[in-house]
């Protein structure tokens, strides 16, 4: 009898923790069906990424807008064959006029460099090699030019 107790305490232990039986012949209530129309999404995430339950590390702060400095202007070409195809033009600076060793074919518009200087509130005064003649070396255009510069 001693060891018949404890074996039906446990097993009495056992019943209470056991679920009712489900009788056969009840019917299980319906669930209720919703249209797609009714059916309400499931609440986002406060991340806004599923499964994600803290938040995305802060962004960096945004870069600084880039310069963008205009445009430089033209450089007329100095490419060259021989000492003929190179000449002194005017090719203009902020300063006024500033003769330089270009091609023969080379299009300068010192009125266009000295209204971007204008423009950009750029003056000054200047010095320039007074430039006697051009020859070609090495495949560009080189000025010759007189002992003492000009000062304006």
């Amino acid at each position: 009898m001693r060891t018949l107790l404890p074996a039906l305490l446990a097993l009495s232990a056992l019943a209470a923790c056991a679920p009712a039986p489900v009788s056969s012949n009840a019917a299980a209530p319906a669930a209720p069906v919703r249209s797609l129309a009714q059916a309400q999404p499931a609440p986002a995430s406060p991340t806004g990424i599923p499964g994600r339950t803290r938040p995305a590390p802060p962004m960096s702060k945004p870069l600084p807008p880039q310069r963008v400095d205009a445009p430089a202007a033209p450089h007329p070409s100095t490419a060259c064959r021989s000492d003929a195809d190179c000449v002194v033009k005017d090719v203009g600076s902020c300063c006024g006029v500033n003769p330089a060793c270009v091609n023969k074919d080379a299009k300068v518009d010192p009125e266009s460099v000295r209204a971007d200087c204008a423009a950009r509130g750029m003056a000054s005064v200047c010095g320039f090699a007074d430039i006697k003649s051009c020859s070609c070396d090495a495949g560009t255009c080189r000025g010759n030019s007189a002992s003492t510069p000009v000062t304006r």
